[in-house]
């Protein structure tokens, strides 16, 4: 950091190739790599000077995904069509946990336009640079629910198997083979 960096208004660090770090109100909110213009390896975002979550990239194609519980312990993890939920710190939740969150965590029209003016007042805090990453709301809504439509392969949480393939009714669990394993209400068959 040289001496006058001090007094550059604007941190933030964008390139096409390497690091690019993104600073809201003068705090750390994003750091990812790009390759060739394409998200690249880590990109962590951060709220309140904390890590939020971490995702990974494979030439910018989302690999993995983790978020993180305010005190630091892993809140929830997804690898493909693998996800993991933990209750606190190392301990997975159980059946009976799952199928409640599950419950909870379904995506409304109300909460994907939420997120999405949530998302567009954050892009217009950051400024011009930001004007092509303002989200077009409806569209949002009109492409999360038409992608749940099309949304019916099976997907594990802790082990335990569902299926989504009725927007807007609740995912249900998976009876079922898969992967030459079979599933009873989503649990392993014995």
């Amino acid at each position: 950091m040289g001496i006058f960096d001090f007094f550059k208004k604007n941190k933030n660090i964008e390139n096409d190739n390497g690091l690019n770090e993104i600073y809201l109100n003068g705090k750390l909110w994003q750091r990812f790599y790009k390759k060739n213009g394409k998200d690249h390896d880590r990109k962590e975002h951060y709220l309140s000077g904390r890590l939020f979550t971490l995702s990974i990239y494979d030439n910018g194609e989302l690999v993995s995904i983790t978020l993180y519980h305010e005190d630091g312990w892993v809140k929830e993890k997804k690898e493909g069509n693998l996800n993991f939920w933990y209750s606190d710190a190392d301990t997975l939740m159980t059946y009976d946990e799952v199928l409640r969150k599950i419950l909870e965590k379904r995506e409304t029209e109300e909460n994907l336009r939420l997120t999405a003016e949530l998302a567009n007042k954050k892009f217009r805090q950051l400024g011009k640079s930001f004007e092509s990453a303002i989200i077009d709301i409806d569209k949002h809504i009109k492409s999360n629910i038409e992608s749940r439509i099309k949304e019916e392969g099976v997907f594990f949480i802790n082990d335990f198997a569902f299926v989504d393939d009725d927007y807007p009714n609740p995912y249900i669990w998976f009876t079922g083979k898969h992967d030459n394993i079979e599933y009873a209400k989503g649990e392993k068959r014995v």
